[in-house]
Protein backbone atom coordinates (compact mmCIF):
# COMPACT_ATOMS: atom_id res chain seq x y z
CA UNK A 1 0.00 0.00 0.00
CA UNK A 2 0.84 3.66 0.34
CA UNK A 3 2.30 3.34 3.85
CA UNK A 4 5.00 5.84 4.91
CA UNK A 5 6.84 6.44 8.18
CA UNK A 6 9.28 9.05 9.46
CA UNK A 7 11.67 8.62 12.38
CA UNK A 8 12.83 11.82 14.08
CA UNK A 9 16.24 11.22 15.67
CA UNK A 10 16.91 13.80 18.39
CA UNK A 11 20.54 14.30 19.43
CA UNK A 12 20.12 16.32 22.62
CA UNK A 13 22.98 18.36 24.02
CA UNK A 14 24.06 20.24 20.88
CA UNK A 15 25.89 17.87 18.56
CA UNK A 16 29.22 19.05 17.13
CA UNK A 17 28.07 18.41 13.58
CA UNK A 18 30.99 20.32 12.08
CA UNK A 19 32.86 17.07 12.62
CA UNK A 20 30.06 15.06 10.98
CA UNK A 21 31.11 16.34 7.56
CA UNK A 22 34.39 18.07 6.70
CA UNK A 23 35.76 19.67 3.50
CA UNK A 24 38.33 17.31 2.03
CA UNK A 25 39.63 18.20 -1.44
CA UNK A 26 38.75 19.52 -4.87
CA UNK A 27 38.05 22.99 -3.47
CA UNK A 28 39.41 24.98 -6.41
CA UNK A 29 42.34 27.20 -5.52
CA UNK A 30 41.60 26.87 -1.82
CA UNK A 31 42.68 24.20 0.64
CA UNK A 32 39.56 24.21 2.79
CA UNK A 33 40.65 21.16 4.77
CA UNK A 34 43.67 23.14 6.01
CA UNK A 35 41.35 26.04 6.82
CA UNK A 36 39.13 23.64 8.76
CA UNK A 37 42.14 22.18 10.57
CA UNK A 38 43.45 25.62 11.48
CA UNK A 39 40.11 26.89 12.81
CA UNK A 40 39.11 23.71 14.70
CA UNK A 41 42.47 23.32 16.39
CA UNK A 42 42.72 20.40 18.80
CA UNK A 43 39.33 18.92 17.78
CA UNK A 44 40.07 18.71 14.03
CA UNK A 45 39.79 15.25 12.49
CA UNK A 46 42.83 13.87 10.72
CA UNK A 47 42.39 14.03 6.96
CA UNK A 48 43.43 10.42 6.47
CA UNK A 49 40.65 9.23 8.81
CA UNK A 50 37.81 10.85 6.85
CA UNK A 51 35.37 8.72 4.83
CA UNK A 52 35.41 10.45 1.46
CA UNK A 53 32.16 11.20 -0.39
CA UNK A 54 31.71 12.86 -3.79
CA UNK A 55 29.66 16.07 -3.79
CA UNK A 56 28.28 18.14 -6.66
CA UNK A 57 27.45 21.84 -6.74
CA UNK A 58 29.38 22.66 -3.60
CA UNK A 59 32.60 24.52 -2.89
CA UNK A 60 34.52 21.21 -2.73
CA UNK A 61 34.02 18.15 -4.94
CA UNK A 62 35.01 15.80 -2.11
CA UNK A 63 33.96 15.99 1.53
CA UNK A 64 34.74 13.59 4.35
CA UNK A 65 32.41 12.03 6.89
CA UNK A 66 33.43 11.26 10.47
CA UNK A 67 35.19 7.86 10.56
CA UNK A 68 32.45 6.44 12.81
CA UNK A 69 29.78 7.02 10.13
CA UNK A 70 30.58 4.00 7.97
CA UNK A 71 26.98 2.99 7.32
CA UNK A 72 25.93 6.57 6.60
CA UNK A 73 28.70 6.76 4.02
CA UNK A 74 27.45 3.53 2.44
CA UNK A 75 23.92 4.94 2.26
CA UNK A 76 25.17 8.23 0.81
CA UNK A 77 27.12 6.54 -1.98
CA UNK A 78 24.17 4.22 -2.77
CA UNK A 79 21.81 7.21 -3.02
CA UNK A 80 19.87 6.54 0.19
CA UNK A 81 21.22 9.47 2.25
CA UNK A 82 21.75 13.20 1.90
CA UNK A 83 23.34 15.81 4.14
CA UNK A 84 21.50 19.04 4.96
CA UNK A 85 23.92 21.81 5.96
CA UNK A 86 23.47 24.81 8.23
CA UNK A 87 20.21 23.79 9.93
CA UNK A 88 19.05 25.92 12.86
CA UNK A 89 16.17 27.91 14.29
CA UNK A 90 15.51 31.32 12.73
CA UNK A 91 12.72 33.85 13.26
CA UNK A 92 13.71 36.02 10.29
CA UNK A 93 16.83 36.79 8.22
CA UNK A 94 19.45 38.54 10.33
CA UNK A 95 22.80 40.18 9.58
CA UNK A 96 26.00 39.70 11.57
CA UNK A 97 25.72 43.28 12.85
CA UNK A 98 22.11 42.76 13.96
CA UNK A 99 23.13 39.56 15.71
CA UNK A 100 25.90 41.22 17.72
CA UNK A 101 23.58 44.11 18.63
CA UNK A 102 21.07 41.54 19.93
CA UNK A 103 18.38 42.58 17.50
CA UNK A 104 14.80 41.38 18.17
CA UNK A 105 15.28 39.28 15.01
CA UNK A 106 17.58 37.05 17.03
CA UNK A 107 15.77 33.89 18.26
CA UNK A 108 15.02 34.12 22.00
CA UNK A 109 17.19 32.14 24.45
CA UNK A 110 19.68 31.25 21.75
CA UNK A 111 22.35 28.75 22.96
CA UNK A 112 20.17 27.46 25.83
CA UNK A 113 19.56 23.70 25.50
CA UNK A 114 15.96 23.30 26.67
CA UNK A 115 14.54 26.42 25.04
CA UNK A 116 16.27 25.74 21.73
CA UNK A 117 15.14 22.11 21.72
CA UNK A 118 11.59 23.35 22.28
CA UNK A 119 11.95 25.94 19.50
CA UNK A 120 13.30 23.24 17.21
CA UNK A 121 10.45 20.86 18.00
CA UNK A 122 7.74 23.46 17.46
CA UNK A 123 9.49 25.11 14.47
CA UNK A 124 8.21 28.35 16.00
CA UNK A 125 11.14 29.88 17.90
CA UNK A 126 9.25 33.13 18.45
CA UNK A 127 6.46 31.21 20.26
CA UNK A 128 7.79 27.80 21.29
CA UNK A 129 4.98 26.86 23.69
CA UNK A 130 2.58 25.63 21.02
CA UNK A 131 2.15 22.25 19.34
CA UNK A 132 5.01 20.27 17.85
CA UNK A 133 6.05 20.35 14.22
CA UNK A 134 5.32 16.66 13.61
CA UNK A 135 2.17 16.92 15.70
CA UNK A 136 0.85 19.52 13.26
CA UNK A 137 1.81 17.24 10.38
CA UNK A 138 -0.32 14.56 12.03
CA UNK A 139 -3.21 17.02 12.39
CA UNK A 140 -3.13 17.78 8.66
CA UNK A 141 -2.89 14.13 7.63
CA UNK A 142 -5.75 13.10 9.92
CA UNK A 143 -7.79 16.00 8.55
CA UNK A 144 -7.23 14.64 5.05
CA UNK A 145 -8.53 11.22 6.05
CA UNK A 146 -5.31 9.32 6.77
CA UNK A 147 -5.03 6.92 9.67
CA UNK A 148 -1.91 8.12 11.52
CA UNK A 149 0.03 6.65 14.43
CA UNK A 150 2.55 8.64 16.46
CA UNK A 151 4.96 7.08 18.93
CA UNK A 152 7.67 8.32 21.26
CA UNK A 153 10.21 5.75 22.43
CA UNK A 154 11.63 8.26 24.92
CA UNK A 155 8.95 9.82 27.09
CA UNK A 156 6.75 12.75 26.17
CA UNK A 157 8.08 14.47 23.05
CA UNK A 158 7.24 18.10 22.29
CA UNK A 159 7.69 17.55 18.57
CA UNK A 160 4.75 15.08 18.58
CA UNK A 161 2.25 17.31 20.44
CA UNK A 162 -0.86 17.95 18.33
CA UNK A 163 -3.57 20.58 18.29
CA UNK A 164 -6.53 18.36 17.46
CA UNK A 165 -5.62 14.77 16.51
CA UNK A 166 -4.74 13.27 19.90
CA UNK A 167 -1.64 12.46 21.90
CA UNK A 168 1.20 10.17 20.87
CA UNK A 169 1.69 6.71 22.34
CA UNK A 170 4.69 6.58 24.68
CA UNK A 171 6.63 3.30 24.63
CA UNK A 172 9.48 1.82 26.64
CA UNK A 173 12.70 1.22 24.74
CA UNK A 174 13.19 -2.09 26.60
CA UNK A 175 9.66 -3.36 27.18
CA UNK A 176 7.71 -1.79 24.33
CA UNK A 177 4.19 -1.36 25.60
CA UNK A 178 3.94 -1.12 29.38
CA UNK A 179 0.36 -2.13 30.30
CA UNK A 180 -1.75 -0.27 32.82
CA UNK A 181 -1.74 -3.39 34.96
CA UNK A 182 1.40 -5.52 34.67
CA UNK A 183 -0.18 -8.17 36.86
CA UNK A 184 -2.67 -9.10 34.18
CA UNK A 185 -5.72 -8.45 36.35
CA UNK A 186 -7.29 -5.79 34.13
CA UNK A 187 -10.16 -8.04 33.07
CA UNK A 188 -11.42 -7.91 36.64
CA UNK A 189 -11.70 -4.12 36.67
CA UNK A 190 -12.64 -3.28 33.06
CA UNK A 191 -16.33 -3.26 33.96
CA UNK A 192 -15.78 -0.80 36.80
CA UNK A 193 -13.64 1.46 34.59
CA UNK A 194 -16.29 1.37 31.85
CA UNK A 195 -18.95 2.41 34.33
CA UNK A 196 -16.79 5.23 35.70
CA UNK A 197 -15.76 6.63 32.34
CA UNK A 198 -19.12 6.01 30.66
CA UNK A 199 -21.07 8.39 32.89
CA UNK A 200 -21.63 11.74 31.18
CA UNK A 201 -20.83 14.73 33.36
CA UNK A 202 -21.36 18.47 32.94
CA UNK A 203 -17.67 19.27 33.37
CA UNK A 204 -15.71 19.53 30.11
CA UNK A 205 -12.57 18.59 32.04
CA UNK A 206 -14.30 15.52 33.45
CA UNK A 207 -15.51 14.47 30.00
CA UNK A 208 -12.03 14.94 28.55
CA UNK A 209 -10.49 12.90 31.36
CA UNK A 210 -12.99 10.05 30.98
CA UNK A 211 -12.52 9.95 27.23
CA UNK A 212 -8.75 10.03 27.61
CA UNK A 213 -8.63 7.18 30.11
CA UNK A 214 -10.80 4.97 27.93
CA UNK A 215 -8.79 5.78 24.80
CA UNK A 216 -5.44 5.10 26.49
CA UNK A 217 -6.55 1.71 27.84
CA UNK A 218 -7.94 0.65 24.47
CA UNK A 219 -4.85 1.79 22.54
CA UNK A 220 -2.51 0.14 25.03
CA UNK A 221 -4.31 -3.18 24.76
CA UNK A 222 -4.41 -3.02 20.96
CA UNK A 223 -0.74 -2.07 20.56
CA UNK A 224 0.44 -4.64 23.11
CA UNK A 225 -1.46 -7.37 21.29
CA UNK A 226 -0.07 -6.32 17.91
CA UNK A 227 3.53 -6.26 19.13
CA UNK A 228 3.26 -9.72 20.68
CA UNK A 229 2.95 -11.13 17.16
CA UNK A 230 6.20 -9.67 15.76
CA UNK A 231 9.92 -9.96 16.38
CA UNK A 232 13.12 -8.62 14.88
CA UNK A 233 16.06 -10.23 13.10
CA UNK A 234 18.78 -7.69 13.94
CA UNK A 235 20.33 -7.51 17.43
CA UNK A 236 20.38 -3.66 17.63
CA UNK A 237 23.60 -3.72 19.62
CA UNK A 238 22.14 -3.52 23.12
CA UNK A 239 22.52 0.28 23.16
CA UNK A 240 19.80 2.68 24.30
CA UNK A 241 19.36 4.07 20.78
CA UNK A 242 19.49 0.60 19.25
CA UNK A 243 16.73 -0.54 21.59
CA UNK A 244 14.60 2.42 20.53
CA UNK A 245 15.05 1.58 16.85
CA UNK A 246 14.15 -2.01 17.69
CA UNK A 247 10.79 -0.82 19.04
CA UNK A 248 10.28 1.33 15.93
CA UNK A 249 10.94 -1.73 13.76
CA UNK A 250 8.43 -3.79 15.72
CA UNK A 251 5.68 -1.19 15.39
CA UNK A 252 6.26 -0.83 11.64
CA UNK A 253 6.14 -4.61 11.21
CA UNK A 254 3.05 -4.86 13.44
CA UNK A 255 1.41 -2.13 11.39
CA UNK A 256 1.66 -4.22 8.25
CA UNK A 257 0.08 -7.20 10.00
CA UNK A 258 -2.50 -5.67 12.32
CA UNK A 259 -2.48 -1.93 13.08
CA UNK A 260 -3.03 -0.82 9.46
CA UNK A 261 -2.02 2.84 9.77
CA UNK A 262 -1.44 4.82 6.58
CA UNK A 263 1.28 6.93 8.17
CA UNK A 264 3.44 6.56 11.27
CA UNK A 265 5.60 9.14 13.06
CA UNK A 266 8.31 8.10 15.55
CA UNK A 267 10.54 9.95 18.01
CA UNK A 268 13.84 8.48 19.21
CA UNK A 269 16.47 10.15 21.36
CA UNK A 270 20.16 10.01 22.21
CA UNK A 271 21.70 12.41 24.72
CA UNK A 272 25.25 13.22 25.77
CA UNK A 273 26.26 15.63 22.99
CA UNK A 274 27.24 18.57 25.22
CA UNK A 275 30.94 18.20 24.49
CA UNK A 276 32.64 21.08 26.28
CA UNK A 277 35.33 18.52 27.11
CA UNK A 278 36.64 15.26 25.64
CA UNK A 279 35.01 15.93 22.26
CA UNK A 280 36.99 13.37 20.27
CA UNK A 281 36.18 10.26 22.29
CA UNK A 282 32.59 11.28 23.08
CA UNK A 283 31.74 12.09 19.47
CA UNK A 284 33.26 8.84 18.20
CA UNK A 285 31.27 6.82 20.73
CA UNK A 286 27.98 8.63 20.09
CA UNK A 287 28.28 8.48 16.30
CA UNK A 288 29.14 4.78 16.46
CA UNK A 289 25.92 4.20 18.42
CA UNK A 290 23.94 6.22 15.86
CA UNK A 291 25.56 4.52 12.87
CA UNK A 292 25.12 1.01 14.27
CA UNK A 293 21.44 1.63 15.08
CA UNK A 294 20.85 3.01 11.58
CA UNK A 295 22.53 -0.02 10.03
CA UNK A 296 20.39 -2.49 11.97
CA UNK A 297 17.23 -0.51 11.23
CA UNK A 298 18.11 -0.30 7.52
CA UNK A 299 18.72 -4.04 7.31
CA UNK A 300 15.48 -4.81 9.17
CA UNK A 301 13.42 -2.61 6.87
CA UNK A 302 15.08 -3.98 3.72
CA UNK A 303 14.36 -7.53 4.86
CA UNK A 304 10.69 -6.58 5.24
CA UNK A 305 10.59 -4.80 1.89
CA UNK A 306 9.82 -1.52 3.69
CA UNK A 307 13.02 0.50 3.25
CA UNK A 308 11.43 2.61 0.49
CA UNK A 309 8.58 3.44 2.89
CA UNK A 310 10.63 4.95 5.74
CA UNK A 311 12.88 7.95 6.33
CA UNK A 312 15.08 8.95 9.28
CA UNK A 313 15.96 12.58 9.91
CA UNK A 314 18.47 13.78 12.49
CA UNK A 315 18.14 16.93 14.62
CA UNK A 316 19.86 18.64 17.55
CA UNK A 317 19.08 21.61 19.78
CA UNK A 318 21.92 23.58 18.14
CA UNK A 319 25.53 23.07 17.02
CA UNK A 320 28.88 24.04 18.47
CA UNK A 321 31.61 26.59 17.89
CA UNK A 322 34.02 26.07 15.02
CA UNK A 323 36.87 27.10 17.32
CA UNK A 324 37.86 24.80 20.17
CA UNK A 325 38.24 25.66 23.84
CA UNK A 326 41.31 23.47 24.22
CA UNK A 327 39.46 20.24 25.09
CA UNK A 328 36.13 20.54 23.35
CA UNK A 329 33.73 23.07 21.83
CA UNK A 330 31.05 25.39 23.18
CA UNK A 331 27.52 26.42 22.26
CA UNK A 332 26.81 27.87 18.81
CA UNK A 333 23.92 27.92 16.35
CA UNK A 334 23.17 26.04 13.12
CA UNK A 335 24.68 22.66 12.25
CA UNK A 336 24.70 19.80 9.74
CA UNK A 337 22.28 16.88 9.67
CA UNK A 338 21.28 13.91 7.56
CA UNK A 339 18.20 12.43 5.95
CA UNK A 340 18.21 8.72 5.09
CA UNK A 341 15.67 6.36 3.55
CA UNK A 342 14.97 4.15 0.57
CA UNK A 343 13.06 6.86 -1.29
CA UNK A 344 15.47 9.70 -0.47
CA UNK A 345 17.05 11.26 -3.55
CA UNK A 346 20.43 10.92 -1.90
CA UNK A 347 24.07 11.46 -2.67
CA UNK A 348 23.73 15.22 -2.22
CA UNK A 349 24.72 17.94 0.22
CA UNK A 350 21.95 20.55 0.46
CA UNK A 351 22.47 24.06 1.71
Amino acid sequence: GDYKAIVYLMMFGAADSYNFIVPHSGCGDLDLYENYKSVRGSVALDKSSLLQIPVENQVCSTFGLHPSLKHLKKMYTSGDASIVANVGVLTSPITRDEFHKKSPKRPPSLFAHNSQAQALHTARPENPIGSGMLGRVKDVLVGEGYKVGSYSINGNAKVLETDVSGEADVMSRTDGVVPFDKGGQMSRVYGAIDRLTGVRVSSLLGEAYSSGVQSILERTEKLEGALEEVGVEEDYGGTKLGEQFEQVSKVIKANRRKLKNDRDIFYVYIGGWDTHTNLGDKLSSLLTEVDDALEDFTNEMKREGLWEKVAVVSASDFARTLTDNGVGTDHAWAGNHFLVGGSVKGGKVHG
